[in-house]
């Protein structure tokens, strides 16, 4: 659990972050840029995969992302995280990735990710299209 959880940055929540970089870790081979707290007119995801960077593997701060990680014509993959997976969760991926296509950006994919999951919420999320990464041991 310990490997993932770290100082949050750029204000996140530390426990999301684990969850996602758990993920980037495991599943991605930490490749690409990790945006952490990407703003998107004027809402923040957890993060933002920039696939674009395969061969990098740096994590970075949401930090003048227009200037630092443009997102217009880059491919990306959206992660958004909470402990549970519910609708909140489910309408704020949705959101972020109407977002992301109005900024110009390639959403490969939209991944949320949780601790938990009712089978009725994991099942909603993937009829709306959405990835749904269920992770315990962070």
């Amino acid at each position: 659990m310990d490997y993932y959880l770290k100082e949050p940055i750029s204000n996140g929540n530390p426990r999301e972050q684990a969850l996602i970089r758990k993920w980037w870790h495991e599943k991605m081979g930490a490749k690409g840029t990790l945006v952490w707290e990407y703003c998107l007119e004027d809402r923040y995801l957890d993060a933002v995969l920039f696939l674009n960077n395969a061969n990098s593997s740096i994590e970075a701060p949401g930090k003048n992302v227009a200037v630092l990680h443009p997102i217009k014509d880059e491919t990306v993959v959206l992660c958004e995280a909470k402990e549970n997976l519910n609708p909140e969760l489910i309408g704020q991926a949705i959101v972020y990735k109407q977002l992301a296509l109005h900024a110009g950006a390639i959403v490969a994919e939209v991944i949320i990710f949780s601790e938990r999951a009712s089978e009725s919420m994991y099942r909603v999320a993937k009829e709306l299209g959405l990835t749904t990464e269920v992770l315990s041991n962070v």
